[in-house]
């Protein structure tokens, strides 16, 4: 997995205006339309020949960072739920990898200038600051691995903790796990890392991935599990979608260090079903850690 190259940021907004609280939830998909319409105004070069099909996708931003194809969970980019601080002053979280510098930048200028034209009943916004999470950046995740691995081995057995940032929505075998087993858990952590590490030509992505034959025994506590639900209404479907998931705080004992380190960068990136929403970002901690 290290090929995979990704950057977090968080980015704080303020309103015009009080932002009513009804509107909040899913903000980021009206936000996430907005960017696709900026980008597609900015890069796109042929919008009248192109059609469904992209004719020049090798220089084309707006079909690098947005694409053309519904569905397609391999976006280099995710923006997580609006937080508000007060009524007008709030934060949304970016994701970007495979090109993170240059997405990340194209995508910033777009949501500068959705703020000042407008977006869901013309709320207008300004782009306060922006800051680098380098700590949850790939070089620090890796840096932070390789030294971990280096003195204790990949097989160090450790205690680990997971907790959902937002939903998680995993299937195994076409159903919805309400209660994820930690092998399904980590499959959805090699895939996602997996999808995300081949090459953007590659579409692939019903490819079968297989973890590490050497999972140790582990026990699993689930401290808190929660069933929750979201809607959305699509505008390419013209309907709502409900999107389901689980919220959780979960402690797992005696797994090789190799899990916690996969389950930690997948977290940070998203992971599972609707993850391109902001589904599936999970924050993951060892417990009573000691080094070899």
């Amino acid at each position: 997995m290290d090929t995979i190259n990704f950057r977090v940021y968080e980015i704080h907004i303020a309103f015009a205006h009080d932002h009513p609280a009804r509107e909040r939830l899913f903000w980021q998909g009206t936000l996430r339309g907005a960017i696709g319409h900026e980008l597609y105004t900015r890069f796109c070069y042929h919008p009248l020949k192109c059609g469904n099909t992209c004719q020049n996708p090798e220089e084309c931003l707006y079909e690098q960072i947005f694409g053309s194809q519904p569905g397609n969970d391999r976006k280099p980019w995710v923006l997580s739920s609006l937080r508000m601080m007060d009524g007008q002053n709030a934060s949304i979280r970016l994701v970007t990898f495979r090109k993170p510098e240059v997405y990340s930048t194209a995508i910033m200028e777009a949501i500068a200038c959705a703020g000042k034209r407008g977006i869901a009943n013309n709320q207008k916004f300004e782009v306060l600051q922006i800051f680098e999470k380098v700590d949850e950046s790939s070089p620090s995740i890796r840096e932070e691995a390789a030294s971990m691995l280096a003195k204790n081995g990949a097989d160090f057995p450790v205690d680990m903790q997971w907790e959902t940032r937002s939903p998680l929505h995993l299937t195994h075998h076409g159903t919805f796990q309400k209660m994820p087993d930690t092998k399904i858990l980590l499959n959805a952590a090699y895939r996602r890392l997996a999808d995300l590490s081949l090459p953007e030509t590659e579409t692939d992505t019903e490819k079968v991935y297989t973890l590490p034959a050497n999972f140790f025994a582990y026990k699993t506590t689930f401290r808190r599990i929660e069933e929750v639900f979201r809607d959305r209404y699509s505008t390419r479907q013209k309907r709502s979608i409900r999107m389901t998931g689980i919220e959780a705080q979960v402690y797992v004992e005696n797994t090789p260090l190799w899990a916690f380190l996969l389950l930690k960068m997948a977290g940070i990136i998203h992971m599972g079903k609707y993850s391109v929403f902001g589904f599936g970002n999970l924050e993951t901690s060892l417990v009573e850690y000691s080094e070899g």
